[in-house]
């Protein structure tokens, strides 16, 4: 990457964050390879990238309510949640 490319990204990036002075937490989470490419599949069904469809299937779940249009996602985070080592992505 060039150094006019890595001051675009490191701008794009401070934009952002002052755009959304609300949005200073952040979760992780890892996944499997199977689970990353289910993941992958939903968040092109819904027309999101991965992360914001992970944060709304996440955030839906955690409030009962039905997620981005894939009751699915609520069933494998259901599971996710139940494997061992699952920390709730605060990682």
């Amino acid at each position: 990457m060039t150094s006019t490319a890595v001051r675009a990204a490191w701008l794009a990036a401070a934009n952002c964050a002052a755009r959304s002075p609300g949005y200073r937490e952040k979760a992780e989470f890892a996944l499997t390879v199977e689970e990353f490419r289910l993941l992958d599949e939903a968040a092109g069904r819904a027309r999101l990238a991965r992360g914001a469809y992970a944060a709304e299937a996440a955030l839906a779940a955690a409030a009962g309510t039905a997620s981005v249009g894939d009751m699915t996602l609520r069933e494998a985070l259901t599971e996710l949640s139940a494997l061992p080592g699952w920390s709730g992505g605060s990682g």
